[in-house]
């Protein structure tokens, strides 16, 4: 341990990678800038977060260009990559939203971009070193080292952040001294940010193309073999269970098992490339035959993820999510011939054939993620409406499947302008240009052309009241010779002595002593209603019985009134008095 702190030189990171260290540092300023706002509303930081999202790339396109100089041992080829990447970040820098509030903006394309662009850029710097030269067991026994450098800098980090924790915390507790709470932020920050950041690329393997490859640790070897690979073959077991189950029930797979089928896939292919070459120096028979059979058995797995995606494009079209489901499952396919079926060996196809799905995924126009989710979307949309009747001649019936055209236009207009509905309508209404829709959006403008702002007619409104007396029972009872208290609802209820009551389509019935009175709430409900428009509390609630022999007082009366101006009582309670 001692020789490996002596040998820890910190600068290594800045002679090596010097752009990527510089971004790190003022990734890290912004990220502190950010947090000293302590979400103040007032203080706009959308140009700090593009500033650090432009410097994240930078980071990772400076690790790239040093790559590439070092594989090709030209400078010239280094300085034109770090060009490319910079004018791709002022470029990217200006294409970035204005504002990252979404409530306000519509971010549903930036995370896809963000995170396809990151898991590209992570990808080449896994195998653009060797993309003209070297050996498996030299893409192996790199890649091997820079996970392992992943995991020793995240570990550093986290021991590092939680002894500055234990510091501010005994400081604040022994010496009375007080720091804002905002000192863990900047503390994580600096330690996650800068130490991780420039330990990881110190400590960054060299380019051997020697085909040499170290036997790894004893913890790396154990990790690989009994943690990773006991995962996969329980995921494996799992999976295929379900296969056999949905065979012998006849129905097809649940919409859910695509993302387990999913994670075993990406969990499998990282435990397949972390053992490829673990055989050398572990005679473990199940480690080999895991590593010959791994893609064949892929193909169950990969079978349920395509057939659940089946069912619910079918059912429901294309989305962003569908469709990202869709690409790994086809990236899966292609694996699988290559290297279960045709016994490839070559295994910086793997994250080189992935890169490619994954771009082409982002920017393949019409056929990308955006493209076809909107394509199939649209036609979706407007199988929708022609069948309400809502397009064409045909008398509209909208029924129940007016909320979900409200649903599915919401969907629409989060992803574009609904422009492409002028195409489907006599005169076009809808608008590219927000300066001349005006404050209605197209959205709203949808709603009222096709009469979905309102219910349609067929269906019951509903107007839901709630009285109560303020006061309770207010009166003098003397010329009464009978009360009873009673608690009513549509579920049941109870009667205080003698008598039956019912209690439905607004109307009261109470029978006692051989005597029935009946109350209808219709035009007294009808009336609080009109004086009282909000509910509420009320002075006093009593209805005169029929044939003025009592009156009815209600302490807590809760209901509905539909359209038709029937009233539906769902709870009474109150007092019964007979004269």
């Amino acid at each position: 341990m001692t020789s490996y702190f002596h040998q820890l030189d910190l600068f290594r990171a800045f002679r090596r990678f010097p752009v990527s260290s510089v971004m790190a540092i003022i990734m890290t300023v912004l990220a502190i800038r950010i947090i000293s706002t302590d979400g103040d509303v007032g203080t706009d930081m959308a140009p700090v977060v593009s500033m650090m999202i432009v410097g994240y790339f930078l980071f990772l396109g400076g690790i790239i260009a040093r790559l590439i100089r070092e594989s090709l041992s030209n400078m010239k080829t280094e300085l034109v990559v770090l060009g490319v990447f910079v004018a791709l970040a002022v470029v990217l820098f200006l294409l970035l939203p204005t504002d990252y509030d979404v409530l306000n903006t519509k971010l549903f394309r930036f995370p896809f971009y963000f995170f396809g662009i990151a898991a590209i850029l992570h990808l080449v710097i896994a195998y653009v070193p060797f993309i003209s030269r070297g050996s498996d067991g030299d893409f192996w026994e790199y890649n091997r080292k820079v996970f392992i450098r992943i995991v020793e800098s995240g570990f550093f980090s986290g021991v590092l952040f939680l002894a500055a924790l234990l510091a501010i915390v005994a400081l604040d507790k022994l010496f009375g001294i007080e720091f804002e709470g905002l000192i863990y932020g900047y503390v994580a920050a600096s330690i996650f940010g800068i130490f991780n950041s420039i330990y990881f690329l110190s400590k960054f393997p060299a380019l051997d193309y020697d085909d040499h490859v170290e036997r790894p640790l004893s913890a790396f070897l154990v990790f690989t073999q009994f943690l990773l690979i006991p995962i996969t073959v329980i995921y494996l077991l799992i999976l295929y269970a379900y296969g056999v189950k949905i065979i012998l029930d006849g129905e097809l797979p649940k919409g859910w098992i695509g993302h387990l089928s999913l994670w075993f896939s990406v969990i499998g292919v990282f435990s397949y490339l972390l053992n490829y070459l673990n055989p050398r120096f572990s005679n473990r028979a199940f480690l080999a035959q895991f590593i010959r059979y791994f893609f064949l058995v892929l193909i169950g797995p990969s079978v349920l993820l395509m057939i659940s995606l089946y069912r619910r494009i079918s059912d429901y079209g294309v989305t962003e999510e569908r469709y990202a489901l869709a690409m790994i499952a086809s990236w899966l396919v292609l694996v699988i011939l290559l290297y279960g079926i045709l016994r490839w060996r070559s295994l910086k196809w793997l994250p080189i054939s992935l890169s490619v799905v994954i771009a082409f995924g982002l920017f393949s126009g019409p056929m990308s993620i955006f493209g076809a989710t909107l394509s199939s979307q649209e036609d979706r949309l407007y199988n929708m409406l022609t069948t309400a009747g809502l397009l064409g001649d045909i008398e509209p019936d909208i029924g129940s499947t007016r909320d979900e055209i409200l649903d599915q236009l919401r969907f629409m207009d989060d992803r574009s302008d609904l422009s492409f509905i002028n195409d489907w309508i006599a005169s076009p209404i809808f608008f590219r240009d927000e300066s001349v829709r005006g404050d209605t959006s197209n959205y709203q403008l949808a709603t009222i052309h096709f009469n979905l702002d309102k219910k349609h007619p067929h269906v019951k409104k509903v107007k839901l009241f709630s009285f109560e007396a303020r006061n309770g029972f207010v009166g003098t009872v003397e010329q009464y010779k009978s009360i009873y208290s009673f608690e009513l609802s549509t579920n049941g209820g109870q009667w205080s002595g003698e008598g039956t009551t019912t209690l439905s389509d607004g109307k009261l019935s109470v029978t006692l002593n051989n005597s029935t009175y009946k109350i209808d709430l219709i035009d007294s409900v009808s009336q609080w209603s009109n004086n009282y428009p909000h509910n509420g509390n009320l002075y006093r609630l009593s209805v005169p019985l029929e044939s003025r022999v009592g009156d009815l007082y209600f302490s807590l009366l809760k209901g509905r009134q539909l359209e038709n101006d029937s009233i539906r009582v769902d709870y009474a309670r109150g007092f019964l008095l007979i004269e």
